[in-house]
């Protein structure tokens, strides 16, 4: 029995020995549990911490750090720890650290440097877009070992250096943005491991070398740009696996090659656009299994032979752009059978045979450009039924028939170019019912009769171009009641009859006319024709610049306006293209640059005005005072310009034939002249524009400030030297500011005597 007892009390200390221990295992994991809970937390917080220092730390770099939209950025003096989570453009995750900063279109200026990447190791979106951001990412490391990464996007800021090869460990990527930077190099073939990318827009930078090669890896892409960069070589056959992608632009760069065979694969495509590039070949005929096509455009390569017929089938095509290429053969007949084609450029190809039916009665069509061809056909009874169509240019083709009066019933018929065709008859005068019609080309046709009168009707007319055809009759210009402005070209000897006066050169050189040509009128004409300038340089896509403004290229009408005409040097300038050309122009208004450059820029116009302006205010040619500033050459220096020009008196410079000016006169002659010498600067880019100087002219005379010495006292070195202390006040004032304030100090400056 007690052996019993005693058994029994080994087995409770045995017992309790088990509950101690069990206790202490209990103590110890609720310890230990502790413990990593309250570790967590102080790590959480320390993360936060780093998060809210480092996007303080950045905010304090910026130029523009005040920026109200950024003001909710700042430490929480309340509290003892800042969470960043309610700050403007900031999200975090359930644990409230950063997983987001999206702050695009803040104009934010300064750089990356010191920019922390590496304290947001939960990072999953940073957009930092349409800001002004410059200098490289020194850091890119940092942003590669982001491995949470899915959107990363500084477009359209000022961002240098490479595309690192690190860019391949953002694995989770889906979104890619480095468009409208300056980022050069080549793009690393480890961008190809981005596997889960749908957008992927690296357009509008200094990219150069080829496509990778393996890009056909990325196929979940949907949007795919690489426009305007310098890249080159072939478009990489593997683009063709991209079987998701809705949006592909590689247009103006230097690839070369064919378009591949296999590019019909992509039958996702809704826009594809090529164009400004050296492709050679043919349209692979598997473009028409592309039927979600919207918008194609192969414009401006090599590209050679027919359309295939199955482009017919790109039922949904709303834009097709195909000009300066070499395409020969017809026109697809069907290639607006569905009625969705809205505007259709093919012009300066070798196309040939008829303008295709479908074409022809086409009521979606808006604009369609085919000159520069080598179609023949009947226009007589087409394009009637196109009842939104606002151009048409057939031009320079072997088109015949006779010109319709059913144009006069096409109420959104803005531009109409028809010159250098086979076309016969009279001009209907129901095309005077056409009021929304600005431009009109009719030369170098077959056309006789007399010009209808009906033509004066059309008030919103700009350009008017008759020219060599069999035409008779006088018109009155008294166009432009809408536009204020018209410019015509040359209608061989018919010219003077149109406009009364003549040219500025014939009006000064008659002692009656110049005479009745009085102040008030030549204040006038000056306006009327920087107006005009202004419209061609400023108003027309592309810019046009006339190349020979001169005393004999603007004509007068019975009111002594304005009429600036003979185009026959004009040059279209293309944004991207150089603009060299051969020197064109009249002795005596040649900008100087033209003598040892070849480039022509709207600035040519502006000192051809400048002497116009001169020559108005003087009765002649002004060449004594261009040789004056030549050899000034409109210095930057105020002591040197103060010295120019001293001992000739303005007063002593103006025609003399009318009488002297009125006070109210008198400024505005100041001010004139000011602009005048402004447009005659040596160096084009300091000459104001056409736009500025018009703004200037178009302000009231009141407004002008008062002289600030008696009229008869002012000389020529005067105002030079107030155009080159404005000149001198221009250029400090351009480091900090818009091109809008700019546009408004050039414009204003001179009203300051």
């Amino acid at each position: 029995m007690a052996q019993r007892v005693k058994v029994s009390a080994d087995s409770l200390i045995v017992l309790a020995l088990l509950l101690v221990s069990s206790y202490s295992v209990v103590l110890f994991a609720c310890a230990s549990s502790f413990s990593s809970t309250h570790k967590k937390q102080h790590l959480q917080v320390v993360g936060v911490e780093q998060e809210v220092d480092a996007l303080l730390k950045w905010k304090s770099t910026l130029v523009n750090q005040n920026y109200s939209l950024l003001s909710s950025w700042k430490m929480n003096s309340t509290a003892s720890t800042t969470s960043p989570c309610k700050w403007y453009g900031i999200s975090c995750n359930n644990e409230g650290s950063v997983d987001e900063v999206s702050i695009p279109g803040l104009g934010l200026e300064g750089t990356l440097h010191n920019f922390n990447f590496s304290s947001f190791s939960n990072f999953a979106s940073l957009n930092l877009s349409l800001n002004r951001l410059s200098g490289t990412i020194p850091n890119w490391q940092s942003i590669c070992n982001l491995t949470n990464l899915t959107s990363l996007s500084i477009i359209e800021n000022r961002i240098s250096g490479v595309i690192p090869r690190d860019i391949g460990r953002l694995s989770s990527l889906t979104a890619l943005g480095l468009s409208k930077n300056n980022l050069s190099g080549t793009i690393p073939t480890s961008i190809t491991n981005l596997t889960s990318l749908n957008i992927l827009i690296l357009h509008e930078n200094q990219l150069s070398g080829i496509i990778p090669q393996d890009i056909g890896r990325l196929r979940a892409l949907t949007s795919f740009s690489l426009s305007i960069n310098n890249l080159r070589g072939p478009i990489p056959t593997s683009i063709c696996n991209l079987t998701n992608l809705i949006i592909l632009q590689m247009f103006q760069n230097n690839l070369s090659g064919i378009i591949p065979r296999e590019i019909g694969r992509l039958k996702s495509l809704t826009k594809f656009d090529l164009s400004s590039n050296k492709l050679v070949g043919p349209v692979p005929a598997s473009v028409g299994n592309l039927r979600s096509l919207t918008r194609l455009s192969l414009f401006e390569n090599q590209l050679t032979g027919s359309l295939p017929i199955e482009m017919s089938n790109l039922t949904q095509m709303e834009n097709l752009f195909l000009s300066e290429n070499k395409f020969s053969g017809h026109l697809p007949q069907n290639i607006c059978q569905s009625l969705t084609l809205e505007r259709f450029v093919a012009d300066r190809n070798h196309f040939t045979g008829p303008i295709p039916r479908s074409l022809r009665n086409c009521t979606s069509l808006t604009s369609l450009v085919l000159q520069d061809n080598k179609l023949v056909d009947n226009i007589t009874e087409a394009f009637h039924v196109c009842p939104i169509l606002w151009r048409l240019a057939i031009s320079n083709n072997m088109l015949f028939g006779e010109l319709s009066k059913d144009w006069g019933n096409c109420q959104n018929l803005t531009v109409l170019i028809f010159s250098g065709n086979n076309i016969t008859g009279k001009i209907p005068s129901e095309m005077g019912n056409s009021k929304t019609l600005s431009q009109l080309f009719l030369r170098s046709n077959n056309l006789v009769g007399e010009i209808p009168k009906e033509l004066l009707k059309l008030s919103s007319l700009i350009v008017l171009d008759l020219s060599n055809n069999q035409l008779s009759g006088k018109l009155s210009f008294a166009f432009g009641m809408l536009s204020c402005w018209i410019w015509v070209r040359r209608i061989s000897f018919l010219v003077y009859e149109f406009v009364e006066r003549g040219s500025l050169q014939n009006v000064l050189c008659d002692r009656e006319q110049a005479v009745e040509f009085d102040w008030i009128k030549r204040i006038t004409f000056i306006e009327g024709t920087a107006n005009a300038l202004a419209y061609m340089h400023h108003d027309c896509f592309p810019a046009i610049v006339h190349r020979d403004i001169s005393s004999n290229n603007i004509l007068l009408d019975f009111e002594y306006n304005a009429r600036v005409s003979d185009f026959g040097t004009a040059r279209i300038l293309k944004p991207d293209s150089s603009n060299w050309t051969s020197l064109a122009g009249t002795y005596g208004y040649v900008a100087p640059e033209l003598a040892y450059t070849m480039k022509v820029t709207e600035k040519c116009d502006v000192y051809s005005f400048g002497v116009i302006i001169l020559e108005v205010l003087m009765g002649r040619h002004p060449s004594e005072i261009t040789t004056l500033l030549s050899q000034n050459v409109l210095s930057s220096s105020s002591s040197s310009s103060s010295k120019v020009g001293q001992n000739v008196m303005l007063g002593d410079i103006l025609d003399q034939c009318i009488g002297a000016p009125t006070d109210i006169v008198k400024k505005e002659i100041m001010y004139i002249v000011k602009a005048g010498f402004s447009c005659l600067r040596s160096d084009p880019c300091s000459r104001p524009t056409m736009q500025e100087v018009s703004v200037g002219l178009s302000l009231s005379a009141h407004s002008r400030a008062g002289l600030a010495k008696p009229f008869e006292t002012i000389s020529l070195g005067d105002l030079l030297l107030l155009c080159t202390k404005q000149q001198q006040a221009l250029a400090e004032f351009t480091e900090t500011s818009t091109d809008l304030e700019k546009a408004d100090l050039n414009a204003a400056a001179l009203t300051e005597s």
